[in-house]
């Protein structure tokens, strides 16, 4: 296609500051920067889509650019082999970057396209791709239909070096899914596959992996002898990072098998190779192994000092996952030696050092889901742009007079404004929509995290508690260590409330004083105290957040009246004006003389702040010998339906 003069100046202008801007001194780079301004059609693309690829790991961002470029060239010549071509070279900076949800939409849409025009060699390195971005983003099963989906195509077409690799990855994930069989299979085939081609390194990693999974199935002597076989490759011609791994993997089964001197050993040559590296996390991981061996030895102090110089290294280089896990073997050193006090502060840093590790994951996987989508707007956009485009220029062939094109341009510029104005508004409203769900979504999980994880912590830790309490001879200490239980497990049933409350998407009046009755009735019972609840409930749907916090607010309501009112009978009574509802909770006890400066006590400010801090009104009067009335006004969700 012919572009005019007029337009091609005005691309030239939008792009003349990005290819200006490269100075490099990679002769490729110079040699294609210098051709591609004067490029047209098919060797255009190739030459921006190499461009990207060149890019990708000096000035990634600048690989992308250049890939999206490709991308809006092979879309006005209509090829899609070109298209799907331009989609492949334009996800590798993105795999460089970590953007893993972008490769993934670009290879799958290349992916469509290759195996539907045949070119399944192509379509199969698409697929390798898909495989890799799903890995790092921890979904294993996809990967491992990805790979597997790749496997059969290079079987097939007898490609055997990439079905070495591929087979490698099959078996490691695999594993990963405890699928030991299946991991067993695919190492095993790498291992034939590498020494039929004569692929030497490839078969030893193979059987290094063979090694690692016969040691977790307890097959020291099967793993012993995989070891072996490659001990001597791993001494004298490994990489550095193959050979350190080798290390510490053997080292692994060193110490299971009660070789502790050679696994130290073992885990010193690791060390050395992982300092010489630079590598952090396998400096940390050897310190820690070393530190294991110690403690297998019961060398205390050696082993406490390998697990604090990996903490050290672990906090000073922010490795945040390493830094929790050395918090629980710190937590496990210190209770094994009956130094609870210091255990239980390294198990709160971490508990605490778990959620904020969740905190991290959740903001990483916002800016990946976020990422996609602004990869999404940027396609659709770029595709209107480029349509756009083309239609001025058939507008322009039209035109002949400088009036009747200005006019045109005119009108051209109105229709652009009138389609990003509709764009946007739309696209506002979907993530109003999307935003909305991922939120729902989210807030189901921290439920299930704060069930399954401090939930069973506080279970475990009142259980330790109690069984300590039990054996202690000291009635003082194990009258202690019994209210510490009892509290822990007042929190756990505080715990239960909190996860029913943001568990709900919305709820009603029914449902929260149905549940506030429930847990109630066993106390007011033993009390003797009778509660009068109204027999219907106005039909309004509230937050999470007010769920909760008028939950607490009663609770604390009703242990107040149960403990210090001395009454007989509470009564609750509910109403509904145009704006907001009521709740009025009162008791027939001997109520009390509020003091003097007007200052609430410690348990209705509680009350009170709880209210104001989520927009209620709160109020109480009580007086001597007349009882005691609170009263909580809010607006239900009914009218307004903002997430929570």
């Amino acid at each position: 296609m012919k572009i005019k003069p007029i337009l091609f100046l005005l691309f030239l202008s939008i792009h003349f500051n990005t290819f200006s801007s490269i100075s490099s001194a990679n002769p490729v780079l110079d040699s294609l920067l210098n051709v591609v301004e004067r490029q047209t059609g098919k060797d255009r693309v190739f030459s921006l889509g190499e461009l990207s690829y060149q890019l990708m790991y000096d000035n990634p961002s600048l690989g992308i650019h250049y890939g999206n470029l490709a991308f809006l060239e092979s879309c006005k010549l209509g090829d899609s082999l070109l298209i799907a071509q331009a989609y492949n070279d334009w996800s590798m900076p993105y795999l460089v970057t970590g953007d893993f949800d972008s490769v993934i939409i670009l290879n799958k849409a290349a992916y469509k396209i290759r195996i539907g025009r045949g070119k399944v060699l192509l379509a199969a390195s698409n697929l390798a791709k898909l495989a890799q971005a799903y890995y790092e983003l921890g979904d294993y099963k996809q990967s491992i239909v990805a790979n597997s989906k790749a496997g059969f195509i290079y079987e097939k077409m007898g490609d055997t070096s990439r079905l070495i690799q591929l087979s490698n990855n099959l078996g490691a994930l695999f594993e990963k899914n405890k699928l030991y069989k299946e991991a067993f299979y695919w190492y095993s085939k790498s291992q034939m596959l590498a020494e039929g081609y004569g692929d030497f390194r490839g078969a030893v990693l193979a059987k290094t992996n063979l090694g690692i999974l016969n040691r977790k199935l307890g097959r020291y002597s099967e793993s012993e002898k995989y070891f072996l076989d490659v001990k001597h490759y791993m001494d004298v011609e490994a990489h550095e990072n193959d050979r350190a791994r080798y290390y510490e993997a053997y080292g692994v089964l060193c110490r299971a098998t009660g070789k502790h001197n050679l696994g130290m050993d073992l885990y010193e040559k690791a060390l050395a190779i992982y300092e010489e590296l630079g590598d952090e996390v396998g400096i940390c991981n050897s310190l820690k192994n070393l530190a294991y061996c110690y403690e297998d030895l019961n060398k205390a102090e050696k082993s406490l000092k390998y697990f604090k110089m990996a903490l050290d290294l672990a906090l000073k280089n922010k490795l945040r996952e390493q830094v929790v896990l050395l918090y629980f073997d710190l937590y496990e050193w210190y209770k094994k030696r009956n130094n609870f006090s210091i255990a239980l502060d390294y198990l709160e840093k971490y508990s605490e050092g778990s959620d904020r590790l969740k905190e991290f994951d959740t903001k990483s996987l916002i800016q990946k889901y976020s990422a996609k989508y602004e990869v999404e707007r940027h396609k659709s956009e770029t595709l209107a742009k480029d349509k756009l485009l083309l239609e001025a220029n058939v507008q322009l062939t039209k035109r002949n007079h400088l009036l009747i094109w200005s006019v045109g341009s005119i009108l051209f510029l109105l229709a652009l404004l009138l389609v990003f104005y509709s764009y946007f508004k739309q696209k506002r409203k979907n993530q109003q929509l999307q935003t909305e769900n991922e939120l729902n979504e989210e807030r189901l999980r921290i439920s299930r995290d704060l069930h399954d994880n401090l939930g069973a912590d506080l279970t475990w830790i009142a259980s330790e508690l109690d069984i300590k309490a039990y054996s202690e001879p000291n009635v003082q200490f194990k009258e202690s260590l019994q209210t510490m239980a009892d509290k822990i497990r007042n929190a756990m049933i505080s715990l239960r409330e909190t996860i029913w409350a943001i568990h709900q998407t919305e709820s009603n009046l029914a449902q929260l004083f149905t549940r506030l009755s429930e847990n109630s009735k066993a106390i007011l019972q033993a009390a003797n105290i009778k509660w009068d609840l109204p027999h219907s409930f106005p039909e309004v749907s509230l937050s999470p957040a007010q769920t909760l916090h008028i939950y607490r607010i009663l609770k604390e309501a009703l242990n107040n009246a149960i403990k210090h009112a001395q009454c007989t009978q509470i009564l609750c009574h509910v109403s509904l004006n145009e704006k907001e509802i009521c709740i009025q909770f009162s008791d027939n006890g001997i109520g009390f003389k509020p003091k003097e400066n007007g200052e609430y006590s410690y348990g209705l400010q509680n009350m009170k702040s709880r209210a104001v801090e989520n927009g209620m009104r709160f109020s109480f009067d009580s007086k001597s010998g007349q009882g005691t009335q609170i009263s909580i006004c809010f607006e239900p969700i009914t009218q307004k339906k903002n997430p929570v």
